[in-house]
């Protein structure tokens, strides 16, 4: 997908994912394919981590070429599940706490039993708002 996003000339790709390291299936081609961005100068995105202080940036957003994206509450504060900045680091974030989905895929994980939207939070959610 990365591949096919600078081969169509992107500027920007956000990752609203991550896992704990980069030894997961199709580990290898995500890295290609981020390099390949990075060379091309494609800005890229990715979710920070969803385990606060506990444990280190998420995969891949903890790759030199990737902007990692941080989650904070409606006065700017961190949020609890987004990890720690880092001193000497680009430290990107945005307010994320309990943010309506823009695009709910399945309506019964989004709506709540009287149909309204349920906030989510987590690290994904402010790598979309800012991007």
């Amino acid at each position: 997908m990365i591949m096919d996003d600078v081969k169509w000339d992107a500027d920007i790709i956000s990752m609203s994912f991550g896992y704990p390291n980069n030894q997961i299936y199709g580990g290898a081609e995500l890295e290609k394919a981020i390099e390949h961005a990075d060379l091309n100068n494609v800005l890229l995105f990715a979710a920070a981590s969803n385990s606060g202080a506990n444990l280190h940036r998420a995969h891949p957003a903890r790759e030199p070429a990737v902007l990692d994206v941080h989650a904070t509450d409606s006065r700017g504060s961190r949020s609890k599940f987004s990890p720690t900045a880092l001193a000497n680091y680009r430290n990107i974030a945005t307010v994320s706490e309990d943010a309506e989905p823009l695009f709910p895929i399945r309506r019964r994980d989004t709506q709540t039993k009287d149909g309204r939207v349920e906030p989510k939070s987590g690290t994904p959610f402010p790598t979309l708002i800012l991007v």
